[in-house]
């Protein structure tokens, strides 16, 4: 399986220096840490052999170009494109990831999101909710590495765009490099956008972190708000 990611020339540094990349936990947002928990849970339940290390993000869809993408970081950076074994790769939908981010429930449909809203879960946050609620609130989350699922929902698709697909993998191998392009994002000169998701608590900047994968521009995501 092709996939790509965008790292730091501190981290491509060190992956040459090692042999192998890897998410330093340490990267990791203290706000994000227990949606990557979550993450990591998953890759336990379905990959063979995953050994529990903090995920790197990747993207296997879009194919890899580097004109629409932006990045916080203003510092030089390396696109990795890379073929690994698909049996180590976790794709998953990057909007609906923002439910797990967001601690939102996850529908498919707007019938079932304001069926749950009012009738199901307790008002509040999640953080608040009895674990009951929580659990079932989590269960949804799962909905995101069901592309086929979301790929039929009015609420995660735009006629005519291809849904942007993450991949979490827990390491790359140097062997499994097929090109590295060192660029400077700051030369591209590309505003900041925000990602806004339907049913979302609140609006999230489109930042997987770790040790970065990217993000790119995403015009299905801005048309879909609805907070």
């Amino acid at each position: 399986m092709r996939i790509h990611t965008i790292q730091s020339s501190h981290a491509w540094q060190a992956f040459q220096q090692r042999g192998f990349l890897r998410c330093d936990a340490k990267s990791v947002w203290g706000e994000h840490k227990a949606a990557y928990d979550w993450m990591r849970s998953q890759m336990a339940k379905r990959i063979p052999g995953y050994g529990g290390g903090c995920p790197t993000w990747a993207w296997y869809q879009p194919r890899e170009d580097l004109r629409p993408w932006r990045h916080q970081w203003k510092e030089p950076s390396v696109l990795l494109i890379v073929e690994v074994p698909e049996e180590r790769v976790l794709l998953s939908d990057f909007d609906a990831w923002h439910m797990v981010l967001n601690t939102g429930y996850l529908p498919l449909t707007e019938e079932e999101s304001d069926y749950y809203e009012n009738h199901v879960l307790p008002p509040g946050r999640y953080a608040d909710m009895p674990r009951q609620y929580q659990a079932s609130v989590e269960t949804s989350w799962e909905r995101i590495f069901d592309l086929e699922a979301l790929s039929r929902s009015p609420l995660w698709t735009v006629e005519g765009q291809d849904p942007y697909i993450q991949a979490c993998i827990e390491y790359i191998e140097m062997t499994e490099i097929v090109k590295a392009k060192p660029f400077n994002l700051a030369s591209l000169n590309i505003d900041r956008p925000q990602v806004r998701i339907a049913k979302s608590q609140r609006v999230l900047d489109a930042q997987p972190s770790g040790l970065h994968a990217g993000s790119p521009r995403r015009g299905k995501s801005q048309q879909r708000g609805n907070d």
